[in-house]
């Protein structure tokens, strides 16, 4: 990670996970979330993953004007009930409202009490609950609870190990949206293709009708059954990159890339939109095709090598989001039919942030 230069809001944050240097510190960071967030290890999460897309469900058949507010009600309350433990009610009054605030914000001033908010006041809910003995299991939990090895200041690393799953990674004053934002910014791309894509749509819903059918609901544990569904998260992934140029990496050593000297120590910045929109003869790179995914004749780069980071700046989190997303839009997909407004058309612009969203 190269040395950034940092405002004065994310110099608080300079302990997270997602900004620290490659030092001893950061490498107990790792150790602690491969432990927790690995393939086999979030399955015990699945069910959690599953209740919060089907209140997803709930409230957009309820309210389907809020989706946008849903979608990102869904991703938030992933990240804390998963981090933390916390019922829905918890989350949704003292941290996500809070953090969803301070989203809004046009400029802030981040110091002490937003620390308390957003990262110390959570992991200590966790504690109390440990403590009288009405924790249920969460990563916080989960290391907590790991033999502590004599490591000096562990709660405080599990503190901002956790915390950099929850916001404590982000842009100064969007400490939401780097754990928050991946997700619902995909979800938020997937409802626009979709309403752009009604016969993508159907074939996705046909797929979900006869593997799941109506009478159970969709589970994670479907995900291997349903190859079109797959293609079509993974097209929306690679059609709208969420972060179009990730964060500098510096190289570890000289390398020679296509007769170009790369010295040891130069920030590389990797274009993931370039990428995403490699040329391609049978599939146009701007248009909405999941097929290309499905074509064993092309050699397609799969978007799951790129969209959560590279090497060992890769994000931990990566079996967890996958599963999140998966689960939100299959279950939108057997609930719901997702249309253009009645009256007017479609014409999607992007924002431009750290994290590109919002169409």
């Amino acid at each position: 990670m190269p040395k950034l230069t940092l405002d004065s809001a994310a110099e608080h944050f300079v302990q997270s996970t997602v900004l620290r240097q490659n030092d001893a510190e950061w490498r107990l960071h790792r150790r602690f979330v491969h432990i927790v967030l690995s393939q086999a290890a979030v399955k015990q999460y699945h069910p959690v993953q599953e209740d919060l897309a089907r209140r997803l469900c709930f409230s957009l058949l309820t309210h389907p004007e809020n989706f946008n507010a849903d979608l990102r009600l869904f991703s938030g309350r992933v990240v804390i009930a998963v981090t933390y433990g916390l019922s829905v009610d918890t989350a949704d009054s003292k941290y996500i409202k809070h953090a969803d605030a301070t989203m809004d914000l046009k400029e802030v001033v981040v110091g002490k009490q937003m620390i308390e908010d957003l990262i110390t006041a959570p992991f200590e809910h966790v504690e109390r609950d440990m403590r009288d003995g009405s924790a249920v299991p969460s990563l916080t939990q989960e290391l907590l609870s790991m033999e502590k090895d004599d490591i000096s200041d562990f709660e405080q690393s599990v503190k901002w190990a956790t915390g950099s799953m929850y916001g404590a990674g982000a842009e100064s004053a969007r400490l939401f949206d780097l754990s928050v934002g991946r997700t619902y910014a995909t979800l938020l791309v997937f409802v626009l293709a979709m309403a752009l894509h009604p016969k993508v749509q159907l074939q996705a819903q046909k797929e979900i009708d006869e593997v799941i059918g109506s009478q159970r609901l969709p589970g994670i544990a479907d995900k291997a059954q349903l190859p079109f569904v797959n293609a079509v998260i993974k097209e929306t992934i690679r059609w709208r990159p969420i972060v179009p140029l990730t964060l500098g990496r510096r190289t570890s050593q000289d390398d020679i890339y296509r007769g170009l000297f790369i010295p040891k120590g130069a920030m590389v910045v990797p274009n993931v939109w370039a990428v995403a929109f490699a040329a391609n003869e049978r599939y146009d790179p701007q248009q909405f095709l999941p097929e290309r995914f499905l074509d064993p004749t092309e050699d397609v780069v799969d978007p799951s090598s790129w969209a959560f980071g590279f090497g060992k700046r890769m994000c931990p989190g990566k079996a967890l989001g996958e599963n999140s997303v998966f689960i939100a839009i299959t279950s939108i997909l057997w609930a719901f039919t997702i249309s253009p407004p009645k009256h007017g058309s479609l014409n999607p612009k992007f924002t431009h942030k750290l994290i590109r969203c919002v169409p």
